[in-house]
């Protein structure tokens, strides 16, 4: 349980009833969704608006913590008559398909145009009946809808979706069965950029990247099928919590997937390269295990939920460190979305809280040392490049010790050639350059 702090939290509200899911539907405004479940327990089953920014400081809050920012009570919400387990929102920021419990999706306007009389909505949208839905996704384009499902079902609609409910595409095993081993249920789905490829994680721990391309119907009016790509498991083994689609520096996006693992009591992140489906690097990120799971837009940034509470973001390339907080839930973290420019993200636990974090830009303190050091070398080695040179030597003796043995032969090969032929020390470099030159032998005369 993560510690208390007697200083004011300002980016972190309680909502009275836990919370499962989060997203973002237009700047400084966030979306959070959960509730008791059935049964009259006191706790509404609802998804709350709330807004986030540069606001006055409360009447129990120091002046000083005016320029602060904050996260603000309930400004809107709608209830259900059961827990909202995972939230998507249309990128036009104006509408959000919510999974409710057992019952199946909702969808639901947000209108954020008026400050201060912000409301969420029912709308007049007939969604397909899919049971028990554990992940939502919406293409970046947002022209499909895609969801997974308790029983280890993946659908995936045209958005809005037509009166039928028929499928865009059929993603299925290549003998018609459920997308994953044993149909156990699907943690998480994602679309690549173009919206061509849909990634899949299930509870028996693999990730599957699915072309889901636009194809024609067979004579049947049947969906196409969607085809397998690749799987993706790590060869150690791991509950998997979740696969994401992720890039590598100013490489083309969706170059690398993105796999959240838990392995004996600690999480772990594993990075692919997609295409290959060769796993490129893998870092523990807590000691603790993980609970939840997003990447960035741009697939640069990796975000991790802890069960003791724990909030960490790394960058994809590498597995570098860009934010640890131990103390942002005092529980385990259910849900992370991050905000569309990348820089913010949004936390849910089960504690009832909900947080904003923001993300400070990758520190340059490092590079700066390094080339600080490097310039301190460069002065040591013109005024006495004696130690530099023993160093090197020394270097290589103890990591490349067959070269170092060559160099250091070649080199007392040539010294004595210079002396036998010149006395003058001074010609030792273009005496041993000539030779080269020439082709001719550098070694010790007869």
């Amino acid at each position: 349980m993560a510690p208390r702090s007697s200083k004011p939290d300002l980016l972190l509200r309680k909502f009275g009833a836990p919370l499962y899911a989060a997203a973002f539907p237009a700047a400084n405004y966030v979306l959070v969704g959960g509730g008791g479940g059935k049964g009259n327990h006191g706790l509404k089953n609802r998804i709350i608006l709330a807004k986030y920014g540069l606001a006055a400081a409360a009447p129990n809050i120091a002046a000083s913590s005016k320029a602060s920012l904050t996260l603000s009570d309930q400004l809107a919400e709608f209830t259900c008559p059961e827990e909202i387990r995972a939230l998507a929102m249309h990128p036009s920021g104006s509408l959000a398909v919510a999974a409710v419990g057992s019952l199946g999706l909702v969808a639901v306007g947000v209108d954020v145009k008026i400050d201060g009389a912000e409301k969420i909505t029912k709308t007049d949208i007939t969604l397909p009946s899919c049971g028990e839905v554990k992940s939502l996704a919406f293409s970046a384009d947002g022209a499909m809808l895609a969801a997974g499902t308790e029983d280890g079902l993946v659908h995936v609609w045209s958005w809005p979706p037509d009166a039928s409910g028929r499928p865009l595409v059929e993603v299925c095993a290549a003998d018609g069965g459920k997308p994953h081993k044993d149909g156990n249920a699907i943690q998480s789905v994602c679309f690549s950029t173009d919206g061509a490829r849909l990634l899949t994680s299930g509870e028996d721990d693999t990730a599957v990247l699915w072309n889901i391309a636009p194809a024609s119907s067979d004579d049947k009016g049947e969906a196409p099928r969607a085809k397998p790509i690749h799987v993706y498991r790590s060869a150690k083994g791991g509950t998997l919590k979740g696969a994401r689609f992720a890039s590598a520096g100013d490489a083309a996006v969706d170059n690398r997937i993105a796999m959240c693992l838990n392995r004996a009591g600690v999480s772990y992140a594993a990075v692919f390269d997609a295409e290959s489906a060769r796993m490129l690097h893998e870092g523990k990120i807590s000691a603790d295990p993980a609970s939840s799971f997003a990447a960035s837009a741009n697939g640069r940034l990796l975000a991790f939920g802890t069960v003791e509470g724990e909030l960490v973001v790394v960058s994809s390339d590498r597995l570098i460190l860009r934010r640890r907080h131990k103390g942002a839930h005092m529980i385990f973290v259910t849900g992370l979305v991050f905000g569309p420019s990348g820089d913010t993200v949004l936390s849910v636990s089960a504690d009832a809280g909900a947080r904003v974090t923001q993300l400070a830009p990758a520190s340059r303190k490092w590079t700066i040392l390094l080339i600080f050091m490097l310039w301190l070398c460069l002065l040591a080695l013109s005024m006495n490049p004696a130690p530099f040179h023993e160093g090197v030597r020394w270097i290589l003796h103890k990591m490349m010790p067959y070269h170092a043995k060559v160099m250091d032969e070649r080199t007392a090969a040539g010294i004595a050639y210079v002396k036998y032929n010149h006395p003058d020390p001074f010609t030792l470099g273009a005496t041993v350059q000539s030779e080269e030159q020439a082709g001719g032998d550098s070694g010790t005369p007869q």
